[in-house]
């Protein structure tokens, strides 16, 4: 399985290496979403299972309050809690048309994974923002017996 990672922001996330500016996603050549989009990819994004909760509190370029640094996912998708934010504040906001078309036809299920899936994810951020401890980290077996099954492959959006 792929990890496809959207949305991250190098004004809030510079350690990641998916991470594009604010105006790079501003000016992107990917789809810009309709209202009804809009919409859409909020409700699906604001119902994404937390992942990581990062002990910080947002704060928008123009000093707009954001909220906590919160990581959620959906098992396959995974994306910042602020990238709902931004897709609400500009409406030039480019999306992939590849996690639109995910989220339509997604958007009615439940969003749920497993604590084997969750633990599969932590560690793949650990991996998307380069936590150095990772190479002393004993990958427990059980976790690894999901890497062996899931890959460690990771797209970024």
């Amino acid at each position: 399985m792929i990890m496809k990672i959207i949305g991250l922001l190098e004004e809030h996330d510079s350690d990641s290496f998916c991470t594009r500016t604010l105006n790079e996603r501003l000016s992107g050549s990917t789809s810009i979403v309709s209202v009804k989009e809009k919409q859409m990819l909020i409700n699906y994004l604001n119902r994404g299972v937390p992942v990581m909760k990062l002990l910080s509190f947002l704060i928008d370029v123009d000093g707009e309050h954001i909220g906590p640094h919160v990581l959620y996912t959906d098992g396959i998708w995974l994306w910042p809690g602020y990238y709902s934010f931004y897709i609400q504040k500009y409406a030039q906001l480019s999306v992939s048309e590849e996690f639109i078309k995910h989220v339509e036809k997604k958007q009615f299920e439940d969003i749920e994974i497993s604590v084997s899936e969750k633990k599969y994810i932590e560690y793949i951020l650990m991996k998307v923002f380069k936590a150095a401890f990772l190479k002393k980290f004993v990958i427990p077996e059980e976790l690894q017996k999901i890497i062996d099954i899931q890959g460690e492959q990771i797209e970024c959006y």
